[in-house]
């Protein structure tokens, strides 16, 4: 293994999981492993333990159904600790900044490199894309949050979980809108929640509450479900527009 893992609230066991399937994948693929980056929460020190999946990036120079299968055989293993790996290649990577440059923003910013060469750090991202495919997300988003509330109206706990699947699909967004404002992206959701809500004058009480509900902090009233539900649809109209406008 090249590095460390950082201190993100990982807990030994985990880390100590993750340096095995660094190792095992390294066996397993020698010289076609490129690279193996942790990211999302588990490296931007957001880390809930139990909640929070554990995000891989692992690169290799093919990809083919035979060299997963490999990996298959480990995965039993590591879906106890939720290690969730994604593999491309090094050019399906440069595509995909184009088509999920939300995605490959965030691991170029808070990814760590575990094994290999950053195949990242020569990507650029177009702000264009960003804006592109923040639209795609909000109105895709949009769209299921309406169809859930329709089919869920007479069930409070699961028009819960639509709500903290809906902060969690605006996070990316908030991230992307906070870049092209030209400003560093904090670490932690609830710091970008309240960074995009200051700046543009959104409703902070809202979305911290929701994310607090996603988080497990906060346990969200049921009779208040349906009434934060049509406030988080006005707000989501909100971004929207500001996602055009910036």
């Amino acid at each position: 293994m090249d590095k460390i893992i950082p201190s993100a609230g990982l807990g030994a066991e985990l880390e100590g999981q993750l340096q095995v399937v660094v190792d095992a994948l390294s066996r397993v693929y020698h010289r076609q492993l490129v690279s193996i980056l942790l990211y999302g929460s588990a490296a931007r020190g957001d880390f809930i333990s139990g909640r929070s999946d554990v995000n891989l990036l692992v690169v290799l120079q093919s990809v083919r159904l035979e060299d997963l299968a490999e990996a298959a055989k480990q995965l039993r293993r590591w879906r106890k600790f939720k290690i969730t790996p994604l593999f491309l290649t090094e050019g399906e990577l440069r595509l995909a900044a184009r088509a999920f440059p939300l995605e490959v923003s965030d691991i170029q910013e808070s990814g760590y490199l575990l094994f290999g060469s950053n195949p990242l750090s020569t990507i650029v991202v177009s702000p264009e894309d960003v804006r592109a495919q923040s639209r795609r997300e909000l109105h895709g988003s949009l769209i299921r949050l309406r169809q859930g509330y329709l089919e869920l109206l007479d069930h409070r706990e699961a028009l819960g979980g639509l709500l903290a699947g809906a902060i969690t699909s605006l996070l990316p967004v908030f991230r992307a809108i906070i870049r092209l404002d030209g400003t560093p992206v904090p670490s932690t959701d609830m710091e970008v929640v309240e960074s995009v809500a200051s700046r543009h004058h959104l409703d902070r009480d809202l979305l911290t509450r929701l994310l607090a509900h996603k988080r497990g902090s906060i346990r969200l009233a049921t009779a208040d479900v349906r009434q934060i539900l049509s406030r988080l649809v006005e707000e989501w109209e909100r971004v929207i527009v500001l996602v055009d406008a910036a």
